[in-house]
């Protein structure tokens, strides 16, 4: 297995070959396998085409340019890529497999997410090549330039969907709002069935503050690509009142959306007049049993116990027909064992000084992660404000980058100590109500302080995620939490330099009112 290392030197390699010779079709081939390895799928997508434009028979290249394809649920296309790898290569097994995979696949979903604006041909059309360049290019940061190749697609095919949704991601990046709602909104005029279109507008929407089209476009998430709709017998709940029959409310995507959602729990107990169950993974029972409304906790599938209807979490604000105003933000609404709490304040009241708590970063393969998390080293800024003691409250790989800053600047590490025994999350919380403060990356531990009512502090990258709205500095969902977003795009030093000074303020005037 070749190393991170050896995957930067071969691709330097690749490189450097087609830069004497641009048209080395086993470079571009190696290079565009290699993208793929990489998770750098655009990048492979464009260089596998340029390869195509060389050797149109190039069965390797098709095969590979049909599994991107398929992973995009362009089924359509990926089909015809398998089919002219089998015509160039009829042995080619690997191709064969994926070809009766890819048509399984379309018959599954019924059509592509995003329809053939025009028939496939070798080499693909410049539009594609356009597009497929546009977006490896936004995916680099370099939006002027990505939007220049969408611009050039665009020119070729003015009815190239993909390519209006590319300029609409742009604009997004550049937190440009309304002009990605326009752009997507021409690309769904020529993908009028695109699942994926239409759940990139329900999180415009919402982002917007448009609540009232933002909820119910949201449903068109379990048509998108990757959801894993749960397929049970029993209806979808529709808001009625249950007089004493049972509703499983079941948790979906992250745990960070399952600690926002919960809140409705109650509404649901009290509209319903019926039993409330939870469904999730087994390790948040302790911690979300807490959340008023709740009649049981139960384990994700597949032996439910019996129920009449339905709701997914992140379908209640829809079902409630939430707006800003009526957002229920009435915190805390999860409540961590006393005990614990008191547990830990033994351990916290012989820390001296402004308590801060920390989180630098979520799941690694969350798809926008390299946005949302955060180096630890940024963090350096809060350790120089007088009177603050910095608490990690990381888990997972990411808490190895504490040995990087241990003789640096001082921060304290429970270790393994947090959660270990008591369940997840629950330690978290417990630590967190001790505490003055937690400053913390989008993460899971973001939500959880939120819904204890604990004062939090969001780092953000330049352009929120659509739950926290567009030019916000407070959170609706939150009444204790305050949004820090990026100045500059990717610039954290810039913003924890800001965090820093609000943290010496509120510092000096606790120091002032004693």
């Amino acid at each position: 297995m070749q190393s991170h290392g050896d995957l930067l030197g071969a691709e330097e390699c690749f490189t450097n070959v087609l830069s004497h010779d641009p048209a080395n079709q086993d470079a571009l081939f190696r290079l565009g396998v290699l993208r793929l390895r990489q998770g750098k799928i655009f990048e492979a997508m464009a260089t596998l085409q340029q390869v195509l434009q060389i050797e149109t028979r190039h069965a390797e290249a098709y095969n590979n340019l049909g599994v991107l394809l398929a992973q995009h649920n362009r089924f359509a296309q990926a089909i015809e890529c398998f089919r002219r790898a089998l015509g160039s290569k009829p042995s080619f097994e690997d191709a064969r497999r994926n070809l009766n995979q890819a048509i399984s696949d379309q018959e599954r979903q019924g059509n592509d997410s995003i329809p053939m604006s025009e028939p496939f041909q070798v080499p693909l059309a410049a539009a594609e090549l356009y597009y497929s360049q546009g977006i490896a290019l936004l995916g680099m940061g370099q939006i002027n330039e990505a939007e220049q190749a969408l611009r050039q697609a665009l020119q070729i095919n003015p009815d190239h969907a993909m390519s209006h949704y590319g300029l609409g991601l742009a604009a997004a990046e550049q937190g440009q709002l309304e002009d990605a709602l326009t752009s997507v909104e021409r690309a769904l005029k020529y993908a009028p069935q695109s699942a994926d279109l239409r759940y990139d507008r329900a999180r415009l929407l919402l982002q917007l503050g448009d609540f009232e089209r933002g909820w119910t476009e949201f449903e068109c998430r379990w048509r998108a690509a990757g959801a894993e709709k749960r397929p049970f017998p029993q209806p979808l709940w529709n808001g009625e009142p249950l007089d004493g029959r049972t509703i499983l409310l079941h948790g979906e995507q992250g745990i960070g959306d399952v600690f926002q959602f919960i809140r409705y729990a109650s509404l649901v107990k009290t509209r319903t007049r019926g039993k409330v169950l939870v469904a999730c993974p087994t390790s948040l029972h302790r911690i979300l049993s807490s959340c008023p409304g709740i009649d049981a906790m139960v384990d994700m599938g597949p032996d439910y116990p019996p129920f009449d209807v339905h709701a997914p979490l992140m379908s209640l604000p829809g079902l409630f027909k939430t707006t800003l105003e009526t957002i229920p933000n009435s915190v805390p609404y999860l409540f961590p064992a006393q005990e614990r709490i008191e547990y830990w304040k033994q351990d916290l009241e012989g820390i001296r000084g402004f308590k801060v708590g920390i989180v630098w970063q979520g799941s690694p393969t969350y798809k926008w992660d390299h946005q949302r998390s955060i180096p630890l080293q940024h963090f350096a800024a809060l350790a120089g404000v007088p009177g603050v003691r910095l608490i990690s409250l990381q888990k997972g790989p990411a808490a190895e980058q504490l040995r990087t800053v241990a003789d640096k600047w001082p921060i304290i590490d429970f270790d393994r100590r947090l959660d270990e025994q008591s369940g997840a999350f629950v330690d978290t919380a417990a630590v967190m109500k001790n505490l003055d403060l937690v400053v913390t990356a989008d993460t899971s531990a973001a939500h959880l302080a939120g819904a204890l009512g604990v004062p939090v502090w969001l780092a953000q990258w330049q352009v929120p995620e659509w739950r926290w709205l567009q030019g916000k500095v407070t959170s609706p969902w939150y009444p204790s939490m305050r949004l820090f977003p990026q100045s500059r795009r990717g610039d954290w030093g810039e913003l924890f330099g800001q965090i820093a000074d609000q943290l010496r303020s509120i510092i000096q005037a606790s120091c002032l009112k004693k």
